[in-house]
């Protein structure tokens, strides 16, 4: 999906830089997910599997 593109790129951008350890190793288990699972994460219509993964959606939501 483009629009997850777009959204991942710029969260590689500006925030991917500033994470820590944890985050990280969080963001690379978030690319694992397929687009339709990350897709419902970030418009809210599914709940994140885990805390971590959940914070990293909010941070994304944030730059949209």
């Amino acid at each position: 999906m483009k629009e997850l593109d777009v959204l991942l790129e710029r969260f590689c951008d500006q925030i991917v830089p500033t994470i820590g350890e944890a985050d990280t190793q969080a963001f690379e288990k978030l690319l694992d997910a397929n687009d339709l699972e990350l897709n419902a994460w970030i418009l809210g219509r599914s709940p994140p599997p885990d805390p971590e993964t959940a914070s990293l959606i909010e941070k994304i939501r944030s730059l949209s």
